[in-house]
Protein backbone atom coordinates (compact mmCIF):
# COMPACT_ATOMS: atom_id res chain seq x y z
CA UNK A 1 0.00 0.00 0.00
CA UNK A 2 1.65 3.72 -1.00
CA UNK A 3 1.51 5.87 2.07
CA UNK A 4 -1.02 8.41 2.44
CA UNK A 5 -0.67 11.74 0.00
CA UNK A 6 -0.69 15.40 0.50
CA UNK A 7 -4.06 17.03 -0.67
CA UNK A 8 -4.15 20.83 -1.24
CA UNK A 9 -6.98 22.38 -2.33
CA UNK A 10 -6.60 26.16 -3.03
CA UNK A 11 -9.21 28.80 -3.46
CA UNK A 12 -11.42 26.90 -5.55
CA UNK A 13 -15.06 28.19 -6.88
CA UNK A 14 -17.62 26.47 -8.99
CA UNK A 15 -20.75 27.72 -10.06
CA UNK A 16 -23.71 26.58 -12.37
CA UNK A 17 -25.54 28.98 -14.31
CA UNK A 18 -24.71 31.69 -12.09
CA UNK A 19 -25.40 29.62 -8.57
CA UNK A 20 -22.58 29.73 -6.34
CA UNK A 21 -21.47 26.20 -5.25
CA UNK A 22 -18.33 27.04 -3.93
CA UNK A 23 -16.44 30.33 -3.13
CA UNK A 24 -12.50 30.13 -3.31
CA UNK A 25 -12.76 27.02 -0.75
CA UNK A 26 -8.96 26.15 0.71
CA UNK A 27 -8.17 23.13 2.64
CA UNK A 28 -4.87 21.23 3.13
CA UNK A 29 -4.82 17.17 4.09
CA UNK A 30 -2.10 16.31 5.69
CA UNK A 31 -0.50 12.77 4.40
CA UNK A 32 -1.29 10.53 6.76
CA UNK A 33 -4.42 12.25 8.39
CA UNK A 34 -8.10 11.95 9.03
CA UNK A 35 -10.04 15.16 8.23
CA UNK A 36 -13.70 15.84 7.36
CA UNK A 37 -15.64 18.24 6.03
CA UNK A 38 -18.67 19.13 7.42
CA UNK A 39 -21.53 21.62 6.55
CA UNK A 40 -25.64 21.71 6.82
CA UNK A 41 -27.44 20.89 3.67
CA UNK A 42 -26.25 22.34 0.18
CA UNK A 43 -23.18 23.52 1.84
CA UNK A 44 -21.09 22.20 -1.02
CA UNK A 45 -19.62 19.17 0.55
CA UNK A 46 -20.28 16.61 -2.58
CA UNK A 47 -19.73 19.55 -5.25
CA UNK A 48 -16.17 19.66 -3.12
CA UNK A 49 -15.51 16.04 -3.65
CA UNK A 50 -16.78 16.09 -7.19
CA UNK A 51 -13.89 18.33 -8.08
CA UNK A 52 -11.13 16.57 -6.40
CA UNK A 53 -12.21 13.15 -8.09
CA UNK A 54 -12.23 15.36 -11.42
CA UNK A 55 -16.01 15.17 -12.07
CA UNK A 56 -16.63 18.74 -11.95
CA UNK A 57 -14.08 21.29 -13.26
CA UNK A 58 -14.10 24.47 -10.71
CA UNK A 59 -14.63 27.73 -12.07
CA UNK A 60 -11.57 28.89 -10.45
CA UNK A 61 -8.46 27.49 -8.24
CA UNK A 62 -6.64 24.41 -8.33
CA UNK A 63 -6.19 21.16 -6.20
CA UNK A 64 -3.12 19.56 -6.46
CA UNK A 65 -2.25 16.04 -4.40
CA UNK A 66 1.22 15.96 -3.89
CA UNK A 67 3.30 17.32 -6.68
CA UNK A 68 0.52 15.93 -9.15
CA UNK A 69 -1.70 19.18 -10.53
CA UNK A 70 -5.93 17.19 -10.57
CA UNK A 71 -7.66 20.36 -11.77
CA UNK A 72 -7.99 19.24 -15.02
CA UNK A 73 -7.09 15.78 -15.10
CA UNK A 74 -10.20 13.03 -16.25
CA UNK A 75 -11.40 11.17 -12.98
CA UNK A 76 -10.08 7.59 -14.32
CA UNK A 77 -6.58 9.32 -14.35
CA UNK A 78 -7.24 10.82 -10.62
CA UNK A 79 -8.22 7.39 -9.89
CA UNK A 80 -4.87 5.84 -10.86
CA UNK A 81 -3.06 8.31 -8.86
CA UNK A 82 -4.37 6.36 -5.98
CA UNK A 83 -7.80 8.50 -5.19
CA UNK A 84 -10.59 6.44 -4.41
CA UNK A 85 -13.88 6.93 -3.16
CA UNK A 86 -17.25 5.89 -1.50
CA UNK A 87 -20.58 7.52 -2.55
CA UNK A 88 -23.51 8.69 -0.47
CA UNK A 89 -25.57 6.50 -2.49
CA UNK A 90 -24.78 2.87 -2.57
CA UNK A 91 -23.27 1.91 -5.60
CA UNK A 92 -23.04 -2.09 -5.57
CA UNK A 93 -24.21 -4.39 -8.09
CA UNK A 94 -26.65 -6.69 -6.03
CA UNK A 95 -26.48 -9.83 -7.96
CA UNK A 96 -22.30 -10.33 -7.95
CA UNK A 97 -20.78 -11.63 -4.72
CA UNK A 98 -19.02 -9.46 -2.48
CA UNK A 99 -15.52 -10.40 -4.00
CA UNK A 100 -17.19 -9.89 -7.61
CA UNK A 101 -18.06 -6.06 -6.43
CA UNK A 102 -15.19 -5.45 -4.25
CA UNK A 103 -12.64 -6.46 -7.55
CA UNK A 104 -14.12 -3.83 -9.65
CA UNK A 105 -12.21 -1.19 -7.51
CA UNK A 106 -9.36 -3.23 -9.33
CA UNK A 107 -9.57 -2.83 -12.77
CA UNK A 108 -8.33 0.84 -12.94
CA UNK A 109 -5.24 -0.36 -11.62
CA UNK A 110 -4.88 -3.06 -14.48
CA UNK A 111 -1.85 -3.31 -16.76
CA UNK A 112 -2.88 -6.36 -19.05
CA UNK A 113 -5.39 -4.21 -21.43
CA UNK A 114 -8.74 -5.65 -22.31
CA UNK A 115 -6.90 -8.11 -25.11
CA UNK A 116 -4.26 -10.05 -22.77
CA UNK A 117 -7.37 -10.21 -19.95
CA UNK A 118 -9.52 -11.82 -22.74
CA UNK A 119 -6.92 -13.77 -24.62
CA UNK A 120 -6.53 -15.51 -20.56
CA UNK A 121 -2.69 -14.55 -21.21
CA UNK A 122 -0.05 -15.98 -18.21
CA UNK A 123 0.16 -11.99 -17.25
CA UNK A 124 -2.93 -11.08 -17.24
CA UNK A 125 -3.38 -14.33 -15.52
CA UNK A 126 -1.58 -13.62 -12.86
CA UNK A 127 -2.55 -9.94 -12.53
CA UNK A 128 -5.97 -11.28 -11.83
CA UNK A 129 -4.55 -13.59 -9.03
CA UNK A 130 -2.85 -10.94 -7.39
CA UNK A 131 -5.98 -8.77 -7.59
CA UNK A 132 -8.24 -11.34 -5.93
CA UNK A 133 -5.30 -12.03 -3.26
CA UNK A 134 -5.38 -8.24 -2.35
CA UNK A 135 -9.45 -7.75 -2.59
CA UNK A 136 -9.07 -11.10 -0.13
CA UNK A 137 -7.25 -8.67 2.09
CA UNK A 138 -9.29 -5.72 1.69
CA UNK A 139 -12.24 -7.80 2.94
CA UNK A 140 -10.29 -9.20 5.60
CA UNK A 141 -9.54 -5.94 6.95
CA UNK A 142 -13.18 -4.16 7.03
CA UNK A 143 -14.89 -7.76 8.34
CA UNK A 144 -16.17 -9.38 5.46
CA UNK A 145 -13.84 -11.87 4.94
CA UNK A 146 -16.54 -14.93 5.21
CA UNK A 147 -19.04 -13.61 3.32
CA UNK A 148 -16.75 -12.72 0.50
CA UNK A 149 -18.75 -15.27 -1.85
CA UNK A 150 -22.40 -14.09 -0.70
CA UNK A 151 -24.17 -12.06 -3.20
CA UNK A 152 -24.50 -8.56 -1.85
CA UNK A 153 -28.42 -7.72 -2.44
CA UNK A 154 -29.44 -9.13 0.79
CA UNK A 155 -26.81 -8.18 2.79
CA UNK A 156 -27.48 -5.92 5.78
CA UNK A 157 -27.13 -1.81 4.57
CA UNK A 158 -24.18 -1.56 7.09
CA UNK A 159 -22.63 -4.19 5.65
CA UNK A 160 -23.06 -2.92 2.02
CA UNK A 161 -21.35 0.05 3.14
CA UNK A 162 -18.42 -2.08 4.26
CA UNK A 163 -18.48 -3.74 1.07
CA UNK A 164 -17.93 -0.47 -0.61
CA UNK A 165 -15.13 1.17 1.67
CA UNK A 166 -13.31 -2.36 0.46
CA UNK A 167 -14.09 -1.73 -2.93
CA UNK A 168 -12.25 1.76 -2.77
CA UNK A 169 -9.32 0.14 -0.92
CA UNK A 170 -8.92 -2.18 -3.49
CA UNK A 171 -7.76 0.48 -5.68
CA UNK A 172 -4.47 0.90 -4.30
CA UNK A 173 -5.76 3.46 -2.64
CA UNK A 174 -3.32 6.99 -1.46
CA UNK A 175 -6.27 9.55 -0.44
CA UNK A 176 -9.52 7.71 0.75
CA UNK A 177 -12.68 9.85 0.29
CA UNK A 178 -15.63 8.89 2.52
CA UNK A 179 -19.35 10.47 1.54
CA UNK A 180 -21.13 10.40 4.33
CA UNK A 181 -19.82 6.58 5.55
CA UNK A 182 -22.80 6.39 8.09
CA UNK A 183 -26.27 8.19 6.38
CA UNK A 184 -28.67 6.14 7.32
CA UNK A 185 -27.08 3.93 9.74
CA UNK A 186 -28.53 3.37 13.42
CA UNK A 187 -26.29 4.32 16.60
CA UNK A 188 -24.68 1.12 17.11
CA UNK A 189 -23.72 0.66 13.02
CA UNK A 190 -22.41 4.32 13.41
CA UNK A 191 -19.91 3.40 16.31
CA UNK A 192 -19.18 0.33 14.46
CA UNK A 193 -18.21 2.37 11.46
CA UNK A 194 -15.75 4.88 13.29
CA UNK A 195 -14.21 1.91 14.48
CA UNK A 196 -13.46 0.06 10.89
CA UNK A 197 -12.29 3.74 10.08
CA UNK A 198 -9.67 3.84 12.64
CA UNK A 199 -8.93 0.40 11.88
CA UNK A 200 -8.57 0.68 8.34
CA UNK A 201 -6.10 4.15 8.89
CA UNK A 202 -4.21 2.60 11.03
CA UNK A 203 -3.31 -0.72 9.06
CA UNK A 204 -2.90 1.08 5.96
CA UNK A 205 -1.62 4.74 6.84
CA UNK A 206 -3.77 6.26 3.69
CA UNK A 207 -4.89 9.48 4.12
CA UNK A 208 -8.64 10.30 5.11
CA UNK A 209 -10.96 12.84 4.16
CA UNK A 210 -14.25 12.46 4.66
CA UNK A 211 -17.88 14.22 4.67
CA UNK A 212 -20.66 13.66 6.84
CA UNK A 213 -23.45 15.27 8.61
CA UNK A 214 -23.40 13.46 12.00
CA UNK A 215 -21.57 15.88 13.77
CA UNK A 216 -20.44 13.96 16.72
CA UNK A 217 -19.26 11.23 14.55
CA UNK A 218 -16.78 13.74 12.74
CA UNK A 219 -15.71 15.18 15.92
CA UNK A 220 -15.00 12.09 17.44
CA UNK A 221 -13.15 10.78 14.22
CA UNK A 222 -11.15 13.42 12.55
CA UNK A 223 -8.13 15.20 13.73
CA UNK A 224 -8.80 18.07 11.51
CA UNK A 225 -12.21 19.84 10.70
CA UNK A 226 -13.35 22.24 7.79
CA UNK A 227 -17.17 23.65 7.55
CA UNK A 228 -19.00 24.89 4.99
CA UNK A 229 -21.84 27.26 4.74
CA UNK A 230 -23.40 28.10 0.97
CA UNK A 231 -20.20 27.03 -0.61
CA UNK A 232 -17.79 29.56 1.80
CA UNK A 233 -15.21 28.10 4.79
CA UNK A 234 -16.60 29.44 7.60
CA UNK A 235 -14.62 27.61 10.29
CA UNK A 236 -11.78 24.89 10.00
CA UNK A 237 -9.81 23.67 13.01
CA UNK A 238 -9.11 20.86 15.60
CA UNK A 239 -12.46 19.10 16.73
CA UNK A 240 -12.65 21.34 20.51
CA UNK A 241 -12.16 24.84 18.02
CA UNK A 242 -15.16 23.56 16.29
CA UNK A 243 -16.99 22.90 19.00
CA UNK A 244 -16.89 25.82 20.33
CA UNK A 245 -16.49 28.20 17.12
CA UNK A 246 -19.94 30.58 17.34
CA UNK A 247 -20.19 30.77 13.53
CA UNK A 248 -20.51 26.61 13.74
CA UNK A 249 -23.08 26.74 16.02
CA UNK A 250 -25.13 29.20 14.22
CA UNK A 251 -25.01 27.33 10.88
CA UNK A 252 -26.33 24.05 12.92
CA UNK A 253 -29.03 25.51 15.04
CA UNK A 254 -29.88 28.21 12.47
CA UNK A 255 -30.04 31.18 15.31
CA UNK A 256 -27.10 33.26 16.99
CA UNK A 257 -25.86 31.25 19.78
CA UNK A 258 -26.79 32.61 22.83
CA UNK A 259 -24.23 34.37 25.20
CA UNK A 260 -21.27 31.71 26.66
CA UNK A 261 -22.72 29.13 23.88
CA UNK A 262 -19.26 29.32 22.27
CA UNK A 263 -17.44 28.06 25.11
CA UNK A 264 -19.94 25.11 25.62
CA UNK A 265 -18.21 22.18 24.15
CA UNK A 266 -19.87 19.66 22.65
CA UNK A 267 -22.85 22.23 21.71
CA UNK A 268 -23.06 21.62 18.29
CA UNK A 269 -22.05 17.90 18.24
CA UNK A 270 -25.32 17.10 19.61
CA UNK A 271 -27.00 18.03 16.55
CA UNK A 272 -26.91 16.03 13.00
CA UNK A 273 -28.20 17.70 10.43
Amino acid sequence: MSAGAALAVEAVSVHFSGVRALNEVSLDVAPGSVSAVIGPNGAGKSTLFNVITGFYRPSAGRVRLGEAELTRMRPHRIARLGVSRTFQNLELSDGETVLENIMLGCYLQGRSGVLRAGLRLPGARAEERAARERCAEMAELVGLGPLLHRPCGPLPYGTRKRVEIARALAGEARLLLLDEPVAGMTAGEIDAMAELIRTVHGSLGLTILLIEHDVRFVLGLAGSVTVLDFGEVIARGSPDQIRADPAVIAAYLGEDPPAGAAAAPGTPSTETA
